[in-house]
């Protein structure tokens, strides 16, 4: 049985085509992340290649887009083809469910607070680079390392 569920966050736009019988194809990635931390504590995301025809396609185009959490279930197909002389292998997750864990719109407010907070990160290590007793203070971004 080929059967594989997992929750994670699109993290590329997705690409809605037109196949030539008419049928609709959305591409994009997914990341997952793992169950369990690495050795630095930190969790790591396994990335994958997604694709969902016809109408899930369509609908997840239009209601969804990078950085949105989501659910899906369906099953891997493993794709092959040659390159310089080798075969590369590619695994594929053709979706065949989907649910929305957060809406276009949470999902934009998410994206708008941290781009405001980049902005009040530069703003603030801008003004943190000034002298404070003869001594000039530098932010993260002005090491060589």
């Amino acid at each position: 049985m080929n059967r594989v569920s997992m929750i994670g966050r699109i993290v590329r736009e997705i690409e809605l085509q037109t196949l030539e019988n008419g049928t609709s194809v959305a591409k994009t990635s997914l990341a997952v992340k793992r169950d369990y931390l690495n050795k630095s504590g930190e969790r790591e995301a396994d990335f994958f290649f997604i694709t969902l025809f016809g109408k899930r396609a369509e609908i997840f185009s239009q209601y969804l887009n990078k950085g949105c959490l989501v659910f899906v279930s369906g099953t891997l197909k493993n794709n092959h083809y040659e390159k310089n002389s080798q075969k590369v292998y590619q695994n594929e997750f053709i979706v065949k469910d989907f649910e929305f864990l957060e809406s276009k719109i949470k999902n934009e407010e998410r994206r708008n607070k941290s781009l405001d907070t980049n902005t009040e990160l530069e703003n603030f290590e801008t003004a943190t680079q000034e002298r404070k007793d003869n001594q000039l203070v530098l932010s993260a971004k002005d090491l060589p390392f």
